[in-house]
């Protein structure tokens, strides 16, 4: 699959499931390295997924030079996760001029909605390189 190599990507885990333009999807195996001191696996890591998912999917829409940067984002915990993998899915569901509107959804390996989120990122153009 055509997608740029992330380190902290690689440093959590993700990989990806699939993307196309508009939609995308990330597979996270969970860890202890993800959980917090309750067993749990950290909102932090699970904010990033969602990020990073609806991220994927909008760059789907970016033009060569352009690039794209998370303004707003917010994210509902709706379930703990203590074992397994996550699976993000993500959609667009706005594009304007530079502003592109995505949500996502986290499921557990068995499939229950653990959390979702919804992110808006600002296309800009890739400063030149010196």
């Amino acid at each position: 699959m055509d997608v740029p190599e992330s380190g902290y990507w690689h440093l959590l885990g993700m990989r990806v499931q699939k993307r196309e333009k508009g939609r995308a999807a990330i597979v996270l195996p969970v860890t202890d390295r993800l959980k917090q001191l309750f067993g749990v696996v950290h909102g932090g890591a699970i904010a990033s997924l969602i990020d990073s998912v609806i991220g994927l999917a909008v760059s789907g829409y970016l033009e060569p030079g352009q690039q794209a940067a998370t303004v707003e984002m917010n994210v509902n915990y709706l379930r703990p996760v203590r074992e397994g993998r996550l699976t993000a899915t993500a959609s667009i569901v706005q594009r304007g001029g530079r502003l592109i509107v995505g949500t996502a959804d986290v499921h557990n390996g068995e499939g229950r909605l653990v959390a979702c989120g919804r992110a808006t990122y600002i296309v800009n153009q890739a400063p030149e390189e010196e």
